[in-house]
């Protein structure tokens, strides 16, 4: 069970990658109807876009963390620095990426839920992060003592 776990994860892991490159090469193709502007006005687009590729490379870089990461649980090394540092990683680039995605709040009513979503995310993972480093710490204090 264990290994249909990680594997799923494997996949799923893998399945952002690909949406996240589907994403970035089709975000200029999109013509995106802005919120309270007029269909033709594509003046704010710019925006919009380098808004888009900040929070792709954001959620890339959690992507590629989260995979180091499941490395981490396949090898049982759960409990070590390493991986509270990636799960760090991974909270701040969440966080980050709910930050750079405010400003398409103005202009497309998704970006309201991306925001939430991620930052959410963020916070999660963070107290995940808090939990890991408490049992690390744990664990450290009692292979020194044996």
């Amino acid at each position: 069970m264990k290994r249909f776990s990680l594997f799923l994860s494997y996949a799923f892991c893998i399945l952002g990658f690909v949406l996240i490159a589907a994403l970035a090469v089709a975000a200029p193709l999109c013509k995106l109807s802005f919120v309270g502007f007029c269909a033709e006005d594509y003046s704010y687009l710019w925006l919009v876009l380098s808004c888009s590729y900040i929070f792709l490379a954001l959620m890339a870089v959690a992507n590629v963390c989260l995979l180091l990461l499941l490395n981490k649980v396949r090898t049982d090394a759960i409990f070590t620095n390493a991986s509270v540092r990636l799960l760090k990683v991974i909270s701040w680039a969440s966080i980050l990426a709910a930050i750079a995605a405010i400003p398409t709040c103005f202009f497309m009513y998704a970006g309201i839920a991306i925001v939430f979503i991620a930052l959410f995310l963020g916070l999660v993972i963070r107290i995940i992060k808090q939990v890991i480093e408490r049992g690390t710490m744990l664990k450290n204090e009692y292979d020194s003592t044996i």
